[in-house]
């Protein structure tokens, strides 16, 4: 065909550019078949040479976009490139955009536009994607129904049925489902009896109901799938091209009905099937390694059930046959190999075979080295890698977890929004992997591996935008135009990553699709420039690290840091402590009902004040914004119970470790992982003379460090206080007490007041940029959805926490935030650090005085006026340093009044 469309282009012929695109598609569909890279790349560029030679009319020029558009897909499904993906969405983008009105294949280029937004959904995972996709098959099925292009119509339907079906699959909406079944129908009752689409169709209709299945494990689903399945393979010649994806399918709903009924003869038609899938498919086919795989997938669980040796064997032998069919370069050569590596390591596991164990490493390597494999593959091979190195005690373990955690900052991309990346730290179990790497590292006696792979599992979204903000000052000296673009990306990218925090189902599809799309083409160019630097000289940028005891959990250990030129401290824990970490969690939270605090998250709004609680209790306001009702029974043998264990199990051990170092007193910082995030380490044990603070990571530490100069001039407190809101809704009656004490401390002259009607959104924006020291005496509120519209509950707005990181600031130095548990975050995501005071460092301040949990109105006050009597009181020039001391001092003060310990201990300090 190549040759025959060759042999038509001459220099002089009138019809050359039609030759030349007929060869492109050539070349293009030669690539299809045979896989030769040097086909698709003469394909881009003849069809590049049509589309620039300037003869093509309004009609023409729309399909040559198309098919240009369509060899970048071909390219990308067999190198996996993500430049290819963005190419071949801005191709087919021009054919949407250009094709006059009444163009016969509209509906055919909004349909190749929504199946390039399905390949961006499957490589990134951003639910937005799937959205444009059914966004534009909805347009295309209008597009194919109202106007010329109505011989598209049944392929839109089926399209728009499988959108449908990717909805459900995300979502779980099972009206999804039904919206699929409808178009499928549509699509069928479209199409001409006898035309092969029908069986096409049919077979989508079968994926669908094992889908369905998959959700409802209702039978009726099942059988449904089972009979199309079944129709659909009895329909379809032993020779048809998709015979072997067929065949396939069924054999899947065999195996499904097995495990569903435990029907042996489905057992054995499954594999009966998969095996014909293999045979039935020619050599040289490019989904034979598919069906491979599959069958040897499908030997691997029977073994798993039979532990027949054969079955094994056969496991090997054809995903062996899959690696060797499948070209080095292609994008799923590293998955095979990953599986492959799996069953070797399956099969050492299992006989203790030393060839085996050998083979799966060296599988295993090459699974890790391949070209174009996505970042979630890489993960995925990675942490299988390190787990079976890690079984055998192997020291490449850590090697594999290393590449893992590089992994992290693509597999949680900046091009995706923050709700994605928190999505898919839980989706890919990111923190049990990182704490897996920290324990391999201790048991192998690699501690500073262990604190750098701790460091690299903490904080991990917050550290991306923090990296953002980065100053590259020796880059701008060296190279300042590389340092301007750097700069400039960043800071744009910073703000549209914040301020695309979700989702926002209130904007318009399409405009949810330009942000996506920028925010994706900054990071991509971010992600450039850095590739630029890194291939540049060092620059000699260092820092040094600090005297940190840093804690991690998932086995057990406590790693403490003293000083840069010290071994650090190993201190071994029991094995069970974290299972006895989230019971005496759990004891606290219930003692906390006990006093009536309500734990976070327990409302979503803040109401109006209530005089009586339950039974006719007498409540009490806390500064969450909700009343409390005073309960009977005494919580403080709970409090005292939690206490001691955390004394006895951890605190006591660091406190011994420390002064055997020589270190008696002084400042301390916590930087507890899992569990223990909730968990009061610094209130545990008598009153001692360390100063305890926490930070969430040490490279937070370090930068609040780094950018931390002593104090020049007298700076000011800005207080915005509220003893009520707008609308007379959640009364603080203290907080006047509490304003009082503070400006009588500070002086007038150095304390700026923000107080209830004053205290609005529009004022309290003003006055954070020349703020230095902030004092917030007012409720807030936690949102872990999006832990970005947490915020502070002003006198007529919410001040969310995603438009503080984005305000300059640029003197700020601490923050006192006199309210609801402000270092509280989402209990799903333990080691991210997504609260109110985590955000407020982030934000630039050095220092915070935050709280794990409601506080009691009528602390406030004394707490507020013994922390600036310490930094501000005899006329002292205040200093962010001394805030954590002057914590200390005002919380032992409370202690020392016997107050019961649910008021004294949700004080913390963070920072410097």
């Amino acid at each position: 065909m190549v040759q025959y469309c060759r042999s038509g282009v001459r220099a002089d012929d009138p019809n050359r550019i039609v030759y030349l695109e007929n060869l492109a598609s050539a070349h293009s569909n030669q690539f299809n078949a045979l896989g030769k890279p040097e086909d698709i790349d003469i394909a881009i560029s003849l069809s590049k040479q049509v589309i620039t030679s300037g003869v093509l009319n309004s009609v023409q020029l729309p399909q040559c976009y198309f098919n240009l558009s369509s060899s970048y897909i071909r390219k990308l499904r067999r190198f996996g490139k993500d430049e290819d993906l963005e190419s071949a969405r801005l191709w087919i983008q021009k054919a949407v955009d250009s094709a006059p009105l009444g163009h016969p294949d509209i509906p055919g280029f909004q349909r190749g536009l929504a199946l390039i937004y399905v390949e961006r959904f499957d490589r990134f995972g951003h639910r937005g994607d799937l959205d444009s996709a059914l966004a534009w098959n909805l347009q295309a099925v209008a597009s194919a129904t109202e106007g010329s292009g109505r011989h598209h119509l049944p392929t839109c339907q089926h399209n728009l049925a499988l959108s449908y079906k990717d909805q459900y699959q995300r979502y779980g909406d099972v009206a999804d489902i039904e919206s699929a079944l409808h178009y499928f129908q549509a699509a069928l009752s479209n199409v001409p009896p006898g035309d092969p689409f029908v069986i096409e169709i049919q077979h989508s209709m079968a994926s669908l109901y094992r889908t369905k299945y998959l959700g409802s494990r209702e039978v009726a689903d099942l059988e449904a799938a089972m009979s199309l399945g079944k129709a659909v393979v009895a329909a379809t010649p032993n020779n048809h091209n998709e015979i072997g994806a067929r065949l396939a399918l069924l054999a899947g709903l065999h195996s499904d009905r097995y495990h569903k009924l435990g029907d042996r003869e489905d057992r054995s038609a499954a594999l009966k099937l998969y095996i014909s899938s293999v045979e039935l498919t020619p050599a040289g086919h490019p989904d034979l390694p598919v069906f491979q795989s599959r069958l040897a997938i499908e030997y691997s669980n029977r073994y798993a059930m039979l532990r027949e040796e054969e079955y094994l064997e056969a496991a090997l032998k054809y995903m062996s046959a899959s690696v060797e069919a499948t070209p080095p370069d292609h994008r799923l050569r590293g998955h095979r190999e990953s599986l492959l590596a799996q069953f070797h390591a399956q099969k050492s596991n299992s006989f203790r075979a030393p060839e085996d164990r050998e083979r799966g490493l060296l599988y295993f390597r090459n699974a890790i080295n391949a070209p174009n494999i996505v970042p979630s593959e890489q993960w995925d091979i990675a942490c299988k890698w390190a787990a079976f190195a890690d079984i055998n005690r192997l020291p490449e373990a850590l090697e594999a977890y290393a590449i893992a955690l590089r992994a992290l900052p693509e597999l949680l991309w900046l091009g995706s929004n923050i709700t994605t990346r928190h999505e898919s730290l839980l989706r890919y179990n990111v923190t049990s992997t990182t704490m897996q790497a920290v324990a391999a590292s201790i048991h192998l006696g690699n501690l500073e591996l262990a604190v750098e792979f701790l460091e690299q599992s903490l904080a991990i979204t917050f550290q991306q935008l923090l990296d953002l903000r980065e100053e590259f000052s020796a880059l701008e000296a060296a190279h300042p135009e590389l340092s301007a673009r750097l700069t400039n990306v960043s800071v744009e990218l910073q703000k549209i990553a914040i301020i695309n925090g979700g989702d926002d189902g209130d904007s318009p599809a399409a405009v949810e699709r330009t942000k996506t799309d920028r925010q994706r083409r900054l990071a991509t160019e971010r992600d450039s420039i850095l590739k630029e630097v890194r291939t540049l000289e060092s620059l000699g940028i260092s820092c040094y690290p600090l005297p940190i005891p840093a804690f991690g959990t998932k086995n057990c250990d406590v790693l403490i840091l003293l000083r840069p030129d010290e071994p650090i401290q190993h201190i071994p824990l029991k094995w069970s402590l974290v299972k006895e970490a989230e019971e005496k969690l759990g004891k606290l939270r219930v003692a906390l009902g006990l006093c009536g605090i309500q734990s976070r998250g327990t409302h979503s709004e803040i109401d109006g004040n209530t005089d009586i609680g339950v039974d006719g209790e007498e409540i009490q306001e806390t500064r969450y914004g909700r009343p409390m009702a005073h309960q009977k029974p005494d919580p403080k043998q709970a409090f005292g119970e939690v206490l001691a264990w955390l004394w006895a199990m951890v605190v006591s051990r660091v406190f011994e470790s420390l002064r055997t170092n020589g270190f008696n007193d002084g400042r301390l910082w916590w930087c507890p992982t899992g569990p223990f995030t909730y968990l009061p380490l610094h209130a545990a044990g008598p009153p001692n003379n360390f100063i305890q603070s926490y930070t969430s990571t040490l490279a937070a530490l370090l930068d609040a460090r780094k950018s931390h100069v002593a104090e020049k001039e007298q700076p000011s407190v800005t207080v915005v206080a509220l003893s009520q809101r707008a609308g007379g809704k959640a009364s603080l009656p203290n907080v006047k007490e509490e304003l009082l004490k503070i400006e009588a401390t500070v002086g007038q002259s150095n304390a700026v007041i923000l107080a209830n009607d004053r205290a609005t959104l529009v004022n309290v924006e003003a006055a954070l940029p020349q703020s230095t020291w902030l004092h917030l005496a007012c409720h807030g509120q936690q949102n872990t959805k999006d832990p970005l519209k947490s915020g502070l509950l002003l006198y007529d707005a919410k001040l969310d926490l995603g438009k503080l990181m984005t305000t300059p600031l640029p003197h700020a130095e601490f923050v006192f935030m006199s309210a609801c548990e402000t270092a509280m975050g989402d209990p799903k995501m333990t080691n991210e650090s997504l609260h109110l005071a985590g955000g407020m460092l982030f934000a630039g301040f050095k220092a915070a005085i935050g709280t794990m949990w409601s506080i009691n109105d009528q602390d406030g006050p004394p707490v507020a006026e013994a922390v600036y009597n310490h930094t501000w009181g005899q006329g002292k020039v205040p200093s962010v340093t001394d805030t954590a001391e002057a914590l200390h001092l005002a919380v032992n003060k409370l202690r020392n009044q016997n107050v019961p310990p649910h008021r004294w201990v949700p004080f913390i300090h963070i920072g410097i």
